[in-house]
């Protein structure tokens, strides 16, 4: 079992690559009133640039959970494990992170994480 160390941060640095500026900021737009962007605004369309590099989850809400619904190729080649229909639970038992209270938070706030 690995571990990682997270660090959560206020905002992104100065020096963030451009290219998590420009998805942020996607986020953000997509974003209404609140709460995180739907399905409606943060589509495949918008999503392709990002495709290798992110994983989409789904809210559960009835469970209070999340399903790994695409998990990133390149997230997938540098952990060597796929977690796809997975909660993000078990990427938390893995590797002894935070993934699953994250993703309740930025539901709950309707903010972004760092």
């Amino acid at each position: 079992m690995a571990y990682a160390l997270e660090v959560r941060i206020p905002h992104l640095p100065d020096d963030t690559d451009y290219r998590v500026r420009a998805y942020v900021e996607i986020w953000w737009n997509a974003a209404r009133n609140g709460e995180v962007p739907d399905r409606k605004r943060f589509n495949a369309d918008v999503l392709s640039q990002w495709i290798d590099d992110i994983c989409i989850y789904e809210f559960l809400p009835e469970k209070r959970d999340f399903v790994i619904r695409i998990d990133a190729p390149n997230i997938i080649a540098a952990s060597g494990e796929c977690y796809q229909g997975c909660s993000p639970r078990q990427i938390d038992l893995d590797f002894g992170t935070t993934v699953y209270p994250t993703l309740l938070e930025v539901i709950d706030t309707g903010k972004p994480a760092f």
